[in-house]
């Protein structure tokens, strides 16, 4: 076993023995007491998140802050500050930003595993992709508020029920293409979206005629 292979097995072995932990004897969710500062991010972590980890996750929300599709649509907003959440909670979505704040938050839970393995770029892409969601809804808050969403998503809709989420609100569609755009991931969900979108349009044409 090569050496670059031998550490990369056992990188995942110890984050896997962390997750187990953290998930079966609690975790830390106080809040690490500094307040950091990366380029227009106002990081701020569990105490389950080592600063040097929350801190290289504030990185991949600048650059994503940063990104010129965010700022062409949204340029007062991104030459704002925004307040980044990054947590460690296996009872918690993946990315949101809490009602009525500016906040993004991003969970490090399963996640974790994936960043942690080398070579593993779907793990990495698919966290980006989380975060560049959040901030898409960040930008849009700071420009109108809060927006009613006409149809919520619940897990026993299945397939179907995530489709109509993104077709019916949006909002949600522009936060879809904008991380196809800037991470490539969920690249098949977007094509599905369209794809019955172009149905349900195509459908109403014929009614109507």
């Amino acid at each position: 076993m090569s050496l670059a292979l031998l550490c990369g097995v056992g990188s995942v072995f110890g984050f896997v023995v962390l997750w187990i932990t953290l998930k079966h004897d609690g975790i830390d969710r106080s809040f690490c007491p500094l307040i950091h500062r990366v380029g227009p991010v106002i990081l701020t972590h569990y105490a389950a998140v080592e600063c040097s980890r929350a801190t290289e996750i504030a990185g991949m929300a600048r650059e994503i802050w940063a990104h010129p599709t965010l700022k062409g649509a949204f340029p007062k907003e991104t030459s704002q500050e925004f307040e980044f959440e990054v947590i460690f909670d296996p009872k918690k979505d993946p990315g949101y930003r809490p009602w009525g704040t500016s906040r993004a938050v991003v969970n490090l839970s399963g996640a974790e595993l994936y960043l942690a393995y080398p070579g593993q770029d779907v793990g990495t892409r698919s966290f980006k992709g989380t975060i560049a969601e959040e901030l898409h809804h960040v930008c849009r808050f700071l420009r109108q508020g809060d927006e009613k969403q006409i149809f919520k998503f619940n897990w026993e809709d299945g397939n179907d029920g995530v489709l109509l989420y993104y077709t019916l609100n949006p909002p949600e569609l522009e936060a879809l293409r904008f991380v196809v755009e800037v991470t490539g991931d969920r690249a098949n969900l977007l094509k599905e979206v369209e794809g019955y979108l172009e149905r349900r349009v195509g459908s109403t044409v014929r009614i109507l005629q």
